[in-house]
């Protein structure tokens, strides 16, 4: 049961008597979908934003200047560290809490700034605190009092009033219409100033929520709005995107962000973003903000953030190794499923079911649904499990509890194919996340990238996983104006077919148009969980492909390929080794390499043992693999009986160093004893 004040926001906010109520009453029982897809027809249904908003967001706290943030994008760039957002926060405009003139000393040249940041397709956000007003020192003050008949020599500060459409005419024309101009894409209204306002009942930040967004629409009627604020209640899902407020940098702050964000789902509020790695108290470890990065990834949207502190760092090409290379490749692989986030968003917009939701909504009458609080649906084909707590220094592995709905999941970390219906344990490392698909789903991405322009992807790749068959209709507009709610845009069919020893991929054909459709580009193939291939065609066409021997990956360059037209691409696998690859093999090669790493970094020059190199041979098998995929059997074969050997190798290698009373290495020994033990039992698997 809701008291809805909403509709009191039509055309003008006014103060209601006790006896006018909108009461609400939704009963379902367990047909959640249902609910809320009548409730969304009362309180407004998700939009779809801008397609860059699913990008990174670069947000620090902290007085950059104009020429720090035009080298933060230089060194961005350099890395090929995907960007589309820079938030600038309350820094860029003159001292005190609330400020709308640039400050010179950090910004001399502002114009120039957003025109340089434009021409490089970065969009910007300015950080918004207005309840205090216009003070006589802002480069508006004048034009607002001409505006609202005030003598600007009797005034020193213009009081900030939403309830007055004079005002908040003037507030928008002279002091964001300008500033739009000139090139901010859109506001962080970061109001926590109190809930009162000259208007009896009236809560002031769902009130300028709606005035932001219905003035982007008079202002800029073919560009979607955006606002990023906080949540302000029942009916906020229809002015996205959220700002959750200042999240602690803590493990325990992390683990209750999956609940939180899928469980805002219910009220319709579902394109929600955390300070990701945390706001205070500030500084983090590298572990630490790695799972953040990492859940971040898998979010509706991922946007750093933090305290104004020395300490608290969030470029993430300045942790150390591990962490360093984790946090880049987490940020990578969040551009890579963008096709999929995207088509899974504008389902949002005509189901009202958000992407990342719980997992009652598939499974109303299981209590595990209710009880694994930190697992969600994201989209409708995957499932995720972010690690929200330490590693063992002994595995370097964090374990997780997830359940497993019925039905059958690819576990896309570890390679694995795995009954549902079930509750499973595993141990992950650092750069891991537990990430599951539906057996058999065939699903969108694009290769690597460092923006999302509007129009097509440049650049397709088509997911199949093993286990059975899938469809899947990737969605595409122009990411960018409102077209899409006339019908401008279009749908690529998907379909995977696993037929005994085929697998069968149909793309195409696609359906409907917009400006910017391309429908002749490139498209790539990768079949996970999937060995070596005796053949592939399109048609009779035989086919070239790669095979990534660590993760058991075939990879088919299509080319650039018409997607009006159907294209079929069909895969005969040997028989011998059709079942090798989705049965754990990508989690144990990265597992064995790390065994490996750890033997090599004591090998001395000269052999202390017969068997010390044994661990390089097998943590090479998936490099042999890549270079030499015929021979996957006789690899498979060595690999087992290697395998079985290792355990022993590695027990007698660090006798020696015992003997030797090198401890050091002894126990660097001992630490990839401990990782193949945990890996598999000390033998093959």
């Amino acid at each position: 049961v809701l008291d809805d004040q909403i509709n009191a926001f039509t055309p003008w906010a006014a103060s209601r008597t006790p006896q006018q109520k909108d009461l609400y009453f939704l009963g379902y029982s367990h047909r959640y979908k249902d609910a809320l897809a009548d409730a969304a027809r009362v309180f407004g249904r998700p939009p779809l934003p801008p397609r860059y908003v699913l990008g990174y967001w670069y947000s620090r706290y902290w007085a950059y200047t104009d020429r720090e943030i035009e080298q933060m994008v230089d060194q961005f760039d350099r890395m090929k560290l995907p960007l589309d957002v820079m938030v600038i926060d309350m820094d860029w405009h003159l001292q005190g809490w609330t400020g709308y003139t640039w400050d010179p000393d950090y910004f001399p040249d502002p114009t120039a700034l957003l025109r340089d940041l434009r021409r490089r397709s970065i969009k910007i956000t300015l950080n918004l605190h207005p309840a205090d007003g216009v003070g006589k020192h802002e480069v508006a003050f004048h034009a607002i009092c001409a505006d609202l008949g005030r003598d600007p020599a009797k005034t020193e500060r213009i009081p900030f009033d939403c309830t007055d459409p004079a005002f908040m005419t003037s507030y928008f024309k002279r002091l964001h219409h300008p500033e739009e101009k000139r090139g901010v894409d859109f506001w962080w209204l970061d109001w926590q100033q109190g809930c009162q306002t000259n208007i009896e009942g009236l809560d002031p930040l769902p009130w300028l929520n709606h005035l932001h967004w219905t003035d982007q629409q008079h202002h800029r009627p073919r560009l979607r709005p955006l606002n990023f604020s906080r949540y302000g209640g029942p009916g906020s899902g229809r002015y996205p995107v959220g700002f959750s407020g200042d999240t602690h940098s803590t493990w325990e702050s992390l683990a209750y962000q999956p609940y939180f964000t899928a469980t805002a789902s219910n009220v319709l509020y579902g394109t929600w973003s955390h300070d990701i790695g945390g706001h205070q108290p500030g500084p983090i470890g590298g572990e630490l903000y790695t799972r953040w990065i990492q859940f971040g990834a898998y979010s509706p949207i991922l946007r750093t953030h933090t305290s104004k502190n020395r300490e608290a760092e969030r470029r993430v090409w300045l942790y150390p190794e591990p962490y360093r290379d984790v946090m880049m490749d987490s940020l990578r692989q969040r551009y890579r499923m963008i096709p999929y986030i995207y088509t899974e968003m504008r389902h949002a917009v005509d189901t009202a079911i958000s992407l990342m939701r719980p997992m009652y909504y598939e499974h109303p009458k299981t209590d595990a649904a209710y009880t694994f609080r930190d697992q969600y649906y994201f989209g409708d084909a995957m499932l995720v499990a972010p690690i929200t707590s330490p590693i063992n220094e002994k595995t370097e592995m964090a374990e997780k509890k997830i359940w497993l709905p019925p039905g059958r999941w690819f576990d896309v970390t570890l390679g694995s194919l795995e009954r549902g219906n079930t509750i499973i344990s595993r141990h992950y490392l650092l750069d891991e996340v537990p990430v599951f698909v539906k057996a058999g789903a065939v699903l969108p991405g694009q290769a690597d990238t460092t923006r999302l322009p509007s129009g097509s992807y440049a650049h397709l790749t088509v997911s199949a996983y093993p286990g059975g068959d899938g469809t899947y209709s990737l969605y595409e507009d122009d990411g960018l104006s409102t077209d899409y709610l006339d019908g401008e845009s279009a749908t690529i069919p998907l379909h995977h077919e696993t037929n005994g020893l085929h697998r069968i991929i149909t793309i195409g054909p696609a359906k409907g148009t917009f400006r910017g459709f391309k429908k002749k580009r490139k498209v790539t193939v990768r079949l996970h969980g999937c060995p070596p291939p005796e053949s592939v065609l399109t048609g009779k066409k035989s086919r070239a492909w790669k095979f990534d021997g660590d993760h058991g990956v075939v990879e088919i360059p299509l080319g650039v390929i018409d997607l009006t037209q159907s294209t079929r691409v069909d895969v005969t696998l040997p028989a011998a080794t059709a079942r090798l690859f989705d049965k754990g093999w990508t989690g144990l090669m990265r597992r064995l390499s790390k065994v490996g790493a750890y033997a090599n970094l004591v090998s001395p020059p000269h052999p202390v043992h017969p068997e010390e190199r044994l661990a390089i041979r097998v943590s090479q098998t998936g490099n042999r693999l890549t270079r030499r995929p015929e021979n996957a059997a006789a690899e498979w074969r060595a690999f087992n009986k290697t395998l079985q050997r290792l355990p022993n190798a590695l027990e007698a290698f660090q006798a020696e160093y015992r003997l030797r009373n090198d401890h050091g290495a002894a126990d660097i020994l001992q630490k990839a004893r401990d990782i193949l033990k945990q890996t598999c039992g000390g033998k093959a698997d």
